[in-house]
């Protein structure tokens, strides 16, 4: 947990000492920064958080991360690990949060007049966590968070596929195309709430921020804190369905001895064979090899006999 943790205070040090470049020397004139400051504080941020942690922990520095993973690849990773996870997650966000407010309080104090304001001209703590802009509410902060937390776990889920890339694993190219999926949602959806797409991110950050701002950091926005965790949570499991639904589904099954049964897409090269029933089967030495009650075919184009077993024997959830 001290490599998850490590990672995450990296991460969140380069993501709010990004947002402090912006806040805090922007003003009067925007010359020392702007909103892709801010992005890419935070996606190459990621990048280097998960090249440092990747091998020890799998890189997830993201709760909602981690429960994906826990719920859709159970193979890979175990419940018990998830409360461990999170509190490392949690914690490296309070703690890279605090690492760059020592290294930008001179600035903080010239910004600021050493007042600290939650919001209005001279308010910071959007440096440290997520707050809506003035058109946005809870309800489409909730929205946004949604489907940018989806967006960014379905690819995820495709860059660490094994069976996405013919077998191979992920490379270490990796990090690096997951913080650029983050830099790319901060510079196209950024702006309504903050592009949290990560409870510890803003969670851990914020708790910092009560230390110098008090409880407003909670109540600001009618109790706003709360969307930016709801939000990434939920949209996790909705990737996970989603990427299960549409992709995994139709992957060609493996069978016993590693053959691969066809995909049952149809295409217009290699017609798929029709309809059929065909009963169990043995193997040369004598196990049952699982097979489909129905063969993929082009009037069975959705397999939906195969997520019925999938459900029933709980290897959707592999």
């Amino acid at each position: 947990m001290l490599a998850e943790w490590l990672g995450m205070t990296v991460f969140v040090a380069f993501g709010v000492g990004g947002t402090a470049h912006w806040v805090l020397l922007a003003t009067p004139q925007p010359k020392f920064g702007n909103w892709i400051i801010v992005a890419i504080g935070w996606g190459f941020g990621l990048a280097i958080g998960l090249y440092i942690c990747a091998e020890v922990t799998g890189g997830h520095l993201n709760p909602a991360v981690t429960l994906t993973m826990a719920i859709f690849r159970r193979k890979q990773f175990r419940w018990v690990y998830v409360l461990p996870y999170w509190f490392a997650q949690y914690f490296g966000g309070f703690c890279g949060a605090a690492l760059a407010y020592a290294v930008w309080v001179d600035a903080w104090n010239a910004f600021d007049g050493g007042h600290r304001e939650v919001l209005g001209p001279t308010g910071t703590a959007s440096i440290f966590a997520n707050y809506p802009a003035p058109y946005m509410g809870s309800r489409g902060g909730y929205v946004d968070q949604l489907v940018e937390t989806t967006l960014f776990i379905l690819a995820i889920l495709a860059f660490t596929d094994k069976r996405n890339f013919k077998g191979t694993r992920p490379g270490p190219g990796t990090p690096f195309l997951i913080g650029f999926t983050l830099f790319l949602i901060g510079v196209t959806f950024g702006a309504n709430t903050g592009f949290a797409v990560n409870p510890a991110r803003d969670f851990g950050p914020r708790a910092f921020s009560a230390i110098i701002f008090g409880s407003e950091v909670f109540r600001a926005n009618h109790w706003f804190w709360y969307v930016p965790i709801v939000g990434p949570y939920t949209g996790s499991i909705v990737a996970g369905v989603v990427y299960k639904l549409f992709i995994e589904l139709f992957y060609p099954e493996i069978e016993k001895g590693g053959t691969a049964r066809p995909s049952s897409i149809p295409g217009p090269i290699a017609p798929t064979p029709a309809l059929t029933t065909v009963p169990p089967r043995t193997s040369v030495e004598g196990d049952l090899v699982q097979q489909p009650l129905l063969e993929p075919g082009p009037e069975n184009p959705w397999r939906i006999e195969l997520l019925w077993r999938k459900l029933k024997n709980r290897s959707f959830f592999d």
